[in-house]
């Protein structure tokens, strides 16, 4: 009779996961995270860069010809939206 417990191993990883770390160790990580931030980068860019269009759009007006009131509040939701976007690339 064995005395020992029995051993808990975790479950094995997923086939993507396994090619994911496979890729890393032979591309090395520099090469391997840069092309993984283009991979997922490049369907999000259309959406952001829209988004970020037509929202400049909309609050340009606002900020050139809205009065005392919507004038500063405009041309400080241009500048936080443009920085934000563009500091992420």
């Amino acid at each position: 009779m064995n005395a020992t417990a029995p051993v808990c191993r975790p479950p094995p990883p997923p086939a993507r996961a396994w090619r994911a770390t496979r890729g890393l160790v032979a591309e090395g990580l520099a090469g391997a995270r840069r092309g993984r931030a283009l991979f997922v980068l490049a369907p999000r860019l259309r959406p952001i860069l829209l988004t970020t269009a037509t929202t400049v759009c909309g609050l340009f007006p606002l900020a050139v010809a809205g009065g005392p009131l919507f004038s500063p509040m405009a041309t400080a939701m241009l500048s936080g939206l443009l920085i934000a976007t563009w500091s992420r690339w």
